[in-house]
């Protein structure tokens, strides 16, 4: 039996998320069929952690263990071979039998799209939240760092990687920029980010809790 490492790269919006789902499609539903297809065998994946409906990306490590007798090169090759165009292997490894895709992962990056103008982009429709009116970057700024200080302070449950919690907001001039957090939890916080308005002071507590 060989343990294998393989980093993914995929386009999530055509799919119901990450995790396999009975009545819809999803990333690993996609890359289980391929792997068993090239195996033989069933082969079920782990994934370091799920993406929800229409999130894309760069990096999803997964893991597999398979008695079939094939190089990374070879899982890689053939994997390309037979996904669908908007997932790709982009690196593929043999591991120690004691890896585990989730709980050998170090460390998560989510970023967080924003496109801040009144115009909307067809090219970013599926890559960005199209934010019309005017973001207050100085309000973004404190309550991020209000989040990094205190987690709680915006219902944030207490674990290692909220512990760990830090937010980077880019400089907002009218093109693409992103929030960038990580941690696998923070799409509310970061609507709550974006929440501020020129003229508006940092949210509260209460407050955050009625605007999620």
């Amino acid at each position: 039996m060989s343990t294998f490492k393989l980093v993914l790269e995929y386009d999530g919006t055509g799919y119901s998320g990450w995790q396999r789902q009975p009545n819809a499609p999803t990333v690993q539903a996609a890359v289980e069929d391929v792997l068993t297809g090239i195996a033989e065998t069933t082969i079920t994946v782990v994934a370091a952690g799920r993406t929800d409906a229409g999130v894309h990306a760069l990096g999803q490590v997964i893991s597999f263990q398979t008695d079939r007798r094939l190089t990374a090169r070879d899982w890689l090759r053939a994997a390309n071979a037979r996904l669908p165009e908007d997932i790709s292997v982009i690196s593929s490894e043999a591991v120690p039998d004691d890896f585990h895709a989730r709980y050998s992962a170090t460390g998560k990056l989510y970023r967080y799209r924003v496109l801040n103008r009144s115009e909307p982009s067809p090219l970013l429709r599926h890559r960005a939240w199209n934010i019309y009116k005017p973001l207050n970057e100085e309000a973004m700024r404190q309550a991020a760092a209000r989040a990094q200080d205190d987690p709680a302070c915006f219902g944030l449950r207490e674990d290692p990687w909220q512990r760990r919690l830090e937010a980077h907001v880019a400089d907002l001039c009218g093109t693409e920029d992103a929030l960038i957090f990580p941690t696998c939890t923070m799409a509310n916080t970061a609507a709550l980010l974006l929440q501020a308005r020129p003229g508006s002071r940092v949210l509260t507590p209460p407050e955050a809790h009625v605007l999620v």
